[in-house]
């Protein structure tokens, strides 16, 4: 079992190794790589060691379909050969985007829906981004992009949204009650084999202080122990605020 769980881990580094190497060495059409993406991944904010990573998994479900997920390694979840899915035919990709400011991860979100020109970002905030919008819209991604400004659980009343999506993206307040709220809002809105990630599972990253688990942390494990009719696989992303992955899997698969 120590053998096991060695090589697992070890598999576990080199895909978050592979999704931190930007340009190049993750997909042959990441060189086309949106400029506006590039821009933010030179400001060193605390999400931008995490922009790859949400680009190559919109990247991924855009191309292959949420079933990629459940036949290939992806975040540690998984651990078959690759070479054994079969592509198909994939629907428009809906990503949903709770919290938005400066727009770091929208951008992300974008520049891989405007390479595979299939899906839509839909952004949510209790505040306005004008400036956002102007530039997303000057690069010329905002095709594939709604904002909405409204709070986080009662946009959900909102009718334009999809019913279920792939993707459900969380920044927002960081505290327990807010993001359990979201949680139990969202979770039953994703399709099957779709993700929830959540930024920010700690308060701080600096080597010289110890590294707790916060109110985000508190709030998932509070939802995925809860008794309902998903199974949600977690993991935890460890660098930086760190980046909680989320996967809904129905029961009948886990058996």
């Amino acid at each position: 079992v120590g053998t096991m769980a060695k090589k697992r881990n070890s598999k576990i580094e080199r895909t978050i190794k592979r999704r931190q190497e930007m340009i190049g060495e993750i997909s042959p059409i990441q060189c086309h790589i949106h400029s506006e993406l590039k821009k933010r991944l030179e400001r060193q904010t605390d999400i931008f060691c995490f922009l790859p990573i949400i680009f190559q998994l919109t990247l991924d479900l855009a191309t292959f379909g949420r079933n990629y997920f459940d036949q290939v390694c992806y975040f540690g979840f998984y651990n078959v050969n690759e070479s054994t899915y079969k592509l198909q035919v994939v629907d428009n990709v809906d990503i949903l985007e709770l919290g938005v400011r400066d727009g770091e991860s929208t951008v992300a979100f974008l520049s891989a829906l405007s390479l595979t020109q299939n899906g839509m970002l839909w952004s949510v905030d209790i505040n306005d981004n004008k400036a956002l919008r102007e530039e997303l819209g000057d690069a010329g991604l905002s095709d594939f992009w709604t904002f909405l400004v409204d709070d986080s659980v009662l946009v959900a009343q909102n009718e334009t949204l999809p019913e279920k999506f792939d993707l459900v993206f969380i920044d927002t307040s960081h505290k327990f009650d807010a993001t359990l709220m979201e949680l139990e809002t969202w979770a039953p809105r994703v399709k099957e084999n779709g993700f929830i990630l959540l930024h920010a599972t700690v308060d701080y990253f600096h080597d010289d202080l110890p590294r707790q688990k916060n109110e985000v942390v508190n709030a998932i494990e509070t939802f995925i122990s809860q008794p309902q009719k998903d199974v949600w696989r977690y993991y935890n992303i460890d660098i930086g605020l760190c980046l909680g992955v989320m996967q809904k899997r129905n029961k009948i698969n886990e058996q």
